[in-house]
């Protein structure tokens, strides 16, 4: 059995519908604070060294208020917890996206479940040994209802594993859920630079974000006009529609390599709303991301990553630009343009170099031999030959 793992859950915003009307919260997040065992001492002392320093006797919240004081508070709360040693996760549910009548509207246990089982399949569906604590919420006979569901469907409380409520006055590391979830709230509901800039700080310790249903609104990019903005809109609803076509159909495989997809892809999009600083992810970045998942049979590496997780996700017709910063989900025909000249500089000097070999063997061998005859190279020889007519803009 492998070492526990501790998990406190928070929410932000209500599971009302519709949403948006008498008060009705229009988003829904749920944020877990993921520890290791031997760390959950040191972390919960210092968690609440952090509260005590911002918010005195008081519990640590994002806060309903937008007053400069408040914002730079909110900033301070949040450059402290990522230097915590734990790791963040959150799903972001637009309530304005699903419909009024539908089941999870319509009935708001259904809505809490699939909620949290979404994202603790996500977290915990490869691990023996997790202890969730989730904030207290409705009467006792509903917290023993939701406990039976959690435990039936995610089939993840066996051995050393268990569930339970906890109460936040007394948790800090629950009051840093609900700090972390009324972050990534404000951020979609009010999409104001200074919240989403507020959300890029989590970056760092942000080991899952799931936007579901699967509805991006894009970041809008620099104003510019004519040819060049209508470029700019045809490459971003090209990347969040074919981004969002991949995660419907695969959000819920049990395959540990598509699941590895799944993650690489939602921290794209997190990158390209949430980040002002850069939105290409470092492949290190998101094979760590994998690594935490303790996925099976998967052996990672940058390599790996290309092989099995981008490539494939192209070959889907997943839009994914590539540079020396990372990857990215390109949201201005710059971007695209960008991997488009980072794919010339790779591979055509490879199929020049590649042609000279072959002409140079074809000249030794008096044309006996063709370096490119094989059948299974059909698609190169053709690549080659093609290449054959077009001018070496690199030669002197």
């Amino acid at each position: 059995m492998s070492e526990p793992i501790h998990c406190f859950l928070d929410e932000s915003g209500d599971p009302h519908f519709p949403a948006g009307e008498s008060g009705r919260s229009t988003y829904y997040v749920l944020a877990a604070v993921i520890v290791a065992d031997g760390k959950l001492d040191v972390v919960r002392e210092q968690a609440d060294a952090i509260r005590r320093e911002h918010y005195g006797d008081g519990e640590m919240k994002a806060g309903k208020r937008s007053r400069r004081r408040d914002a730079e508070r909110r900033r301070a709360v949040i450059e402290a917890l990522v230097g915590l040693d734990v790791s963040f996760a959150a799903i972001s549910v637009d309530k304005s996206a699903l419909l009024d009548d539908g089941p999870l509207a319509k009935w708001k246990r259904s809505f809490l479940k699939y909620t949290a089982r979404q994202l603790l399949r996500r977290l915990y569906g490869s691990h023996d040994n997790v202890r969730v604590v989730a904030d207290e919420y409705g009467r006792a006979n509903y917290q023993a209802e939701f406990d039976r569901y959690v435990r039936a469907r995610l089939g993840l409380f066996a051995g050393g594993s268990d569930f339970a409520f906890g109460d936040s006055a007394t948790e800090p590391l629950i009051q840093v859920a609900d700090f972390v979830a009324g972050t990534v709230l404000r951020a979609q509901r009010d999409r104001t630079d200074e919240d989403r800039a507020l959300l890029g700080l989590l970056r760092p310790r942000l080991h899952t974000y799931m936007a579901w249903p699967t509805v991006f609104p894009p970041v809008e990019p620099p104003r510019r006009a004519g040819e060049q903005a209508a470029r700019d809109q045809a490459v971003r609803d090209l990347a969040l529609n074919a981004a969002a076509r991949y995660l419907d159909a695969n959000r819920d495989s049990a395959d540990p390599v598509t699941v590895a997809r799944v993650v690489s892809l939602d921290r794209l999009f997190f990158a390209a709303q949430f980040d002002e600083a850069s939105s290409f992810v470092h492949a290190d970045e998101l094979t760590r991301q994998i690594a935490e998942l303790g996925l099976q049979g998967v052996n990672l590496s940058p390599r790996w990553l290309g092989a099995n997780v981008i490539g494939p996700l192209r070959d889907e017709g997943v839009v994914i630009s590539g540079s020396s910063q990372g990857y990215a989900i390109p949201y201005r025909a710059d971007d695209l343009d960008a991997h488009a000249r980072d794919v010339k500089l790779k591979a055509i000097p490879m199929l020049r170099r590649l042609a000279r070999y072959r002409q140079d063997l074809s000249i030794r061998s008096a044309g006996t031999v063709d370096l490119l005859d094989a059948n299974d190279l059909a698609e190169l020889k053709r690549l080659v030959e093609a290449l054959d007519e077009l001018p070496d803009t690199n030669s002197p």
